[in-house]
Order: C-alpha cells, then sequence, then structure tokens
C-alpha cells in the first residue's frame, strides 16, 4: 500500500511540475512594475488574481521585452504579458481574451513637431523612436518604414527625443503621462501629435502549453470579466480610462 502511495505522490509531483509556468513580463508603467524587489500594477493584479482561481503559484520574470518575447515563441508553459494582439502574431500564442484596448500614438516636443495628419506623413521624418521587437516596431516596419530607430528602454528614447536625436515616439495613450513623468520638467514639453491604430492588449500561452492549462485559465479570465473584478482592476490602476466590456 505504501509503494502504491508513494508511486501516487511521485506521479501527482510529476503532473505539477508539467503543468508548471514560465510567467515573463517586461517593465511597463503602471502595468508590470518592479521595485525593491516587489512586483506592482495591473497586468500583475490579473495574473496574480487568475492565479488565485486556477491554483497556480508561478513567479513573473521581468526580462528586457525581445528576450519575453523570443521565450514565448521557442519554449512550452510559457505565458507572456502584456502583449499586443496583432494579425501577424494570432498564429504564434495560444491568446486570452484582452484585459484592455489602448491607441498607439506618436508624441514629439512641443515646438519640434513635425505637422502629421496621417501615418503617412511620418514616413517622411527623420527618425522614430522605437523598441526592439516591440508590436509598434513590428507594425511599421511591416508598414514599409525604413525610418526606425530602436533603442534598449523608454528612457533612452525619451533622452532621444528631447536632445533632438529622434522627431517622434511611438508610444500608447495610457503610457503618455509616465512618459512625461519620467521626463522630468522638461516632460511638459511631450506632446500627442497623431494617433495611428487602436489595438487589444492581454496575455497570450506559447504554443504547445498544456491545453488543459489554456483552458482554465480563459475559463478564469472570462470569470473575472463577468463578475466585475476585471473592470475593478482597470479601474484601480487607469481610473476613468477603460469602460466596463
Amino acid at each position: 500500500m505504501r509503494s502504491v502511495l508513494a508511486v501516487l505522490a511521485v506521479l501527482h509531483l510529476c503532473c505539477v511540475q508539467a503543468s508548471a509556468l514560465t510567467i515573463v513580463s517586461e517593465a511597463a508603467p503602471r502595468m508590470v512594475v518592479e521595485e525593491n524587489g516587489v512586483l506592482w500594477g495591473l497586468g500583475v493584479d490579473i495574473v496574480r488574481e487568475l492565479q488565485r482561481r486556477t491554483g497556480d503559484a508561478s513567479p513573473i520574470g521581468v526580462y528586457p521585452w525581445a528576450r519575453a518575447y523570443a521565450m514565448a515563441q521557442r519554449e512550452p508553459g510559457v505565458l507572456i504579458l502584456p502583449i499586443t494582439r496583432l494579425p501577424e502574431r494570432e498564429a504564434l500564442f495560444e491568446w486570452l481574451d484582452p484585459f484592455l484596448s489602448l491607441e498607439w500614438i506618436f508624441c514629439a516636443v512641443e515646438g519640434k513637431a513635425p505637422r502629421l495628419a496621417s501615418l503617412e506623413d511620418a514616413r517622411r521624418v527623420g527618425s522614430i523612436g522605437t523598441y526592439p521587437k516591440d508590436a509598434r516596431e513590428q507594425y511599421l516596419s511591416a508598414q514599409g518604414f525604413t525610418n526606425l530607430e530602436p533603442a534598449t528602454d523608454q528612457i533612452a528614447n525619451i533622452r532621444k527625443l528631447l536632445a533632438g536625436r529622434i522627431d517622434l515616439l511611438a508610444t500608447t495613450n495610457i503610457s503618455l503621462p509616465d512618459v512625461r513623468e519620467l521626463a522630468g520638467p522638461e516632460g511638459r514639453r511631450i506632446l500627442k501629435v497623431l494617433s495611428f491604430k487602436t489595438v487589444d492588449v492581454g496575455l497570450a500561452f506559447s504554443k504547445g502549453t498544456d491545453p488543459a492549462v489554456v483552458r482554465a485559465w480563459r475559463e478564469a479570465f472570462a470569470a473575472m470579466r463577468e463578475d466585475g473584478t476585471l473592470q475593478a482592476l482597470r479601474e484601480r490602476w487607469f481610473p476613468g480610462v477603460f469602460k466596463a466590456h
């Protein structure tokens, strides 16, 4: 009897280990923030609530976006957030429903802002600050833009924008207040000059992830939306920005 129980215990442990997730993210203001070893933000709260409902205890790892994105493409059992859902990415992941919609925008420095009436106008500026493997960079590159200038992090792009080394910065409507704050006193001079696309953002599993795990997380997310938890979390981090839907 003891030997049977021992075998069952080993099998249970193996199942748990097989279903363990690798959760990866980039640092993003008010979404995933790492401060003194503590993680906080909307994305963190959503993941932890989903973990509570599914019984998962995997830690969230914060990496440069290019590394997190690569991990989610080459390894099974990876959950990545926050990730923009685009047609060219559709077949690459197992998607959960989005937890927010946002606008992609170009911003510039007051007094130096080029006149933009459409996305086409942005092709003619000298340079646009982006991030490697970022959805905005991928989208603009697919549109044939050749004036993209990627930087390793947001601070580098902001400094380049204020110094006049790039003409535009590609960011989002919800990130603009954080861009201004990170820029310091000069941040008030950073203005939105064009909104060029509306996108959905959420979580996705890598291909090869246990279908039972994907199904459980999808069901938990649907329940969060239905019972109002998702909207309460969005309102906590971005008051008045996102309507319930």
